[in-house]
């Protein structure tokens, strides 16, 4: 005869067994619903976003305008994307970064002329491609196409610099102005005295987009809107990307296959000046070979190529 307990214990087995049945099928389920049942990553070989989301890729050399039709739709794709149908790694916080990032450039291009009042601050690095990129997306959905702005097509841009560039940077700068059409102007001096130079030379300018994240030095407190300190040169600054992680700019430009500087792909995961800036120790693998940027796991450690400047 079976006793009591020994009844309990069978029945309990028989009723962990049918749980991890079930579970079983539902993950099945879910899985065949998946195009990979592998979680994918933007920084596989494999990895090919617009071949899953059958769109076409930008092309670099059409115009401004066809630039932004392109980007907006290649945004919008992947926005609207089912999880179910694509899913990789990051991309659900990605879509998260890059609504909030176009609900503040479109507030911006509501408010301010394109032609007049906005500008870019641009220096080449990560941070700004993805700005870039997110801005020039919203210019064809928010500025009407009998607009002046597109017989011109020209981005007001600024590039104040107090440092030696690398020649890999001042070399990508060039090819981002010409790809981008970006009308920059590079100025030699202190962020403040600079950009105050900057808007004695263009008097109409009341906003400048930058690509500040809130890890960045001193920018823990910034807001997506925000006029300078009252000892600054007084304009608007726009921060789209205030909230996006270090991994969040990575996986945006690999999944996308947006252009960037070729130091990144030397170790170095913050540029600053030839004096200040060295690869990442974090990704040395051997001797003098390091890892590229978008493999550093801890992107708290981002700035652990930055170096201190002697006084």
């Amino acid at each position: 005869m079976f006793t009591e307990d020994t009844i309990h214990s069978f029945m309990k087995k028989i009723l962990l067994t049918a749980l991890v049945v079930l579970l079983s099928s539902v993950l099945l389920s879910c899985n065949s619903h998946f195009k990979y049942t592998k979680m994918l990553h933007p920084f596989d070989d494999s990895f090919n976003l617009y071949e899953t989301l059958k769109v076409d890729k930008f092309d670099l050399q059409s115009t401004l305008l066809q630039k932004s039709q392109q980007f907006n739709h290649i945004l919008d794709t992947f926005i609207s994307s089912s999880d179910l149908d694509f899913h990789f790694e990051g991309s659900t916080q990605l879509k998260q970064r890059i609504t909030e990032s176009i609900l503040i450039i479109d507030q911006l291009l509501a408010k301010y002329d394109i032609q007049e009042q906005i500008s870019i601050s641009f220096n080449g690095g990560k941070d700004c491609m993805v700005m870039l990129i997110l801005f020039i997306s919203r210019l064809s959905v928010q500025i009407p196409q009998q607009h002046p702005f597109w017989t011109n097509q020209k981005l007001n841009s600024a590039l104040v610099n107090y440092e030696q560039q690398f020649p890999e940077v001042t070399t990508f700068i060039d090819e981002a102005c010409h790809d981008y059409n970006l009308q920059l102007l590079q100025i030699n001096d202190t962020m403040k005295s600079g950009f105050q130079q900057y808007l004695d030379q263009n008097t109409n300018v009341k906003t400048i987009v930058i690509g500040t994240r809130d890890t960045d030095p001193y920018s823990q407190h910034l807001k997506p809107f925000q006029m300078t300190d009252n000892d600054w040169p007084r304009f608007q600054r726009v921060h789209p990307i205030l909230q996006w992680s270090y991994h969040d700019i990575w996986g945006f430009l690999k999944a996308f296959q947006i252009p960037y500087c070729s130091l990144y792909d030397l170790g170095y995961t913050s540029i600053g000046g030839v004096d200040t800036t060295i690869p990442n120790p974090e990704l040395q693998i051997e001797g003098n070979k390091y890892l590229p940027a978008y493999l550093l796991k801890d992107g708290a450690k981002e700035r652990d190529g930055r170096l201190r400047k002697n006084k």
